[in-house]
């Protein structure tokens, strides 16, 4: 009898199991398909017109917008996606309560008459359960009689890369001197989506400057030198008719460099860093003077070798240096090391020099004592050649052989009278069947400007060729490893060697430059290529 009763208590406890099991694993269905357990919702939230303020008003008046939808609703980020053209003078407040968006207007804020307003919330809202978000969710009104009804487009891309730009702001101003961009907010303003491409609406025929701005401290105005901008050349009449679309090429103007810091002053070197980067030697003045052995640019630093010591007053810019030149006993008694390529296995094809870098400038070499051997022994011979720091050997080598570099201590000193220690290393010279040609041709060229043909490696630049003169140029990279490479075209207007950005106040565009991804270059191959640089567009 007790044995059926705690076996009935079984039965009813696992019953009781069983239940609660099938009732979780209906409400995880439910969960998954929605409520009522039919499919996900995957519907976004929609504006419930009865209930929210009208949109497409007229002489609109309120202080208060109220848009209300058909189910609760989550904003992310609403305060920094929220666009509103042309731009308030004071922050409107918003707030998300429930089913419903409020956005009121601050007190001292003056609507612009006649003016049709546009505010995005882009994808700020979605529903609460799902997360399914509206796109382009906008609201329009107008103060004057009209609600206007004229648009465009186009893309924004960097001048220098070609690569779309997202969320940045294109404006369009209804006063077009060329001043109102550092002074004023944009009549009408919108961003930029993730293909870096923008769309007006709602526009009042007029005629507009048209601006592009990456606006780093959202205050509607152009920082120059600090943001990057961009810009069409002459103001647009937007009219019923108008049927255009725009490419605006950003960058940052250029800034000239200025003196930043002395880095050091000993050991043989005076470093000076500056900020920006450095293409021409800046301007500077010794007192009394130092005998400046050699000067190198570094990106943004001044390297100046000398090998006197004293004291001296420094002048460059607006400041005024103190220094003395010197060497430690530590510099003067260590050797002089390598930097780069070492030790190793280097590859080198037929057409290169076995290139050895040091610490420092070299002032003289005793070349008979540098030994290069093959495996089996035998002495090569080799030419020679001193580039500021860097040592050149060339010779008759064999292909496809493993040869042997000895460079014994004392062989090569530094302006410095140090020395080198022992140096020993092996390098492989790899047969010409290992490597290949590229033949480019670049067609439709302006006569009168000159074009860098530059052709990369991993980003670096392999090869460069410069044209002028000509309406049709083809150059021959020769003796290539094999593998993948891009040649870069710049049109160097300015003739300085060097891409250069735009600059609004003068009106000048940035240089056009551009990069084309080549076949792979096989091994014992010669790779052909053509750009009509008129067309921009590979042949």
């Amino acid at each position: 009898m007790r044995l059926i009763s705690d076996t009935s208590k079984i039965l009813s406890v696992s019953m009781a199991l069983l239940i609660m099991v099938t009732w979780l694993a209906s409400c995880a269905q439910q969960s998954a398909r929605g409520p009522r357990g039919g499919p996900k919702d995957e519907t976004p939230p929609s504006i419930d017109t009865v209930k929210s303020t009208p949109n497409l008003q007229t002489n609109f008046s309120e202080r208060k917008i109220e848009l209300v939808f058909d189910e609760w609703i989550q904003t992310r980020s609403l305060i920094s996606k929220v666009l509103i053209s042309p731009p308030l003078q004071y922050l409107p407040k918003l707030e998300t309560r429930g089913k419903k968006i409020t956005i009121e207007f601050n007190e001292e804020e003056v609507l612009r008459e006649d003016a049709t307003y546009i505010f995005n919330l882009g994808d700020a809202v979605a529903d609460f359960r799902e997360g399914n978000k509206m796109d382009n969710l906008t609201f329009v009104f107008s103060t004057g009689d009209v609600i206007d009804s004229l648009g465009f487009g186009g893309i924004v891309v960097d001048a220098l890369t070609g690569k779309p730009v997202q969320d940045c702001y294109v404006m369009l101003h209804d006063e077009i001197q060329d001043s109102i961009v550092y002074q004023k907010r944009p009549f009408y303003f919108v961003n930029t989506n993730k293909e870096g491409k923008f769309q007006f609406n709602n526009i009042r025929a007029d005629t507009f400057l048209l601006f592009a701005l990456k606006d780093g401290n959202v205050n509607y105005t152009y920082d120059e030198g600090v943001e990057e901008a961009g810009f069409i050349m002459e103001p647009i009449l937007l009219t019923p008719e108008f049927d255009s679309s725009f490419t605006i090429e950003v960058s940052i103007e250029e800034q000239l460099p200025s003196f930043s810091r002395l880095h050091s002053s000993s050991n043989g070197i005076i470093k000076l860093g500056y900020k920006n980067p450095l293409f021409d030697y800046p301007e500077y003045l010794f007192d009394p003077d130092i005998d400046i052995i050699h000067r190198e640019l570094d990106k943004d630093t001044l390297k100046l070798w000398y090998v006197d010591t004293m004291s001296t007053t420094l002048y460059v810019d607006e400041d005024t240096i103190v220094l003395t030149t010197g060497f430690s006993d530590a510099y003067l008694s260590s050797t002089l090391s390598l930097e780069g390529r070492g030790p190793g296995k280097p590859t080198l094809s037929p057409k290169d020099s076995l290139e050895i870098m040091f610490t420092n400038l070299i002032e003289s070499i005793i070349v008979d004592s540098i030994r290069i051997t093959d495996t089996a022994g035998i002495q090569k011979s080799l030419d020679h050649k001193i580039e500021d720091q860097s040592l050149k050997l060339k010779g008759s080598w064999n292909r496809d052989s493993l040869l042997n570099v000895f460079i014994p201590p004392g062989t090569i000193t530094d302006i410095h009278g140090r020395s080198n220690d022992t140096i020993e290393f092996t390098f492989l010279m790899a047969p010409l069947e290992k490597y290949g040609d590229i033949i480019f041709t670049l067609k439709e060229t302006a006569s009168d400007l000159q074009y860098h043909i530059q052709l990369m490696r991993g980003g670096q630049i392999y090869d460069e060729r410069i044209t002028v003169g000509t309406d049709s140029t083809t150059v021959t990279f020769v003796t290539l490893p094999a593998g993948d490479y891009e040649v870069t075209i710049l049109e160097d207007r300015n003739g300085d060697g060097r891409w250069t950005p735009g600059r609004y106040i003068d009106k000048r565009l940035p240089e056009d430059q551009i990069t084309l991804k080549l076949d792979a270059l096989r091994e014992n191959w010669e790779l052909q290529a053509r750009y009509n640089w008129r067309k921009k567009a590979k042949e």
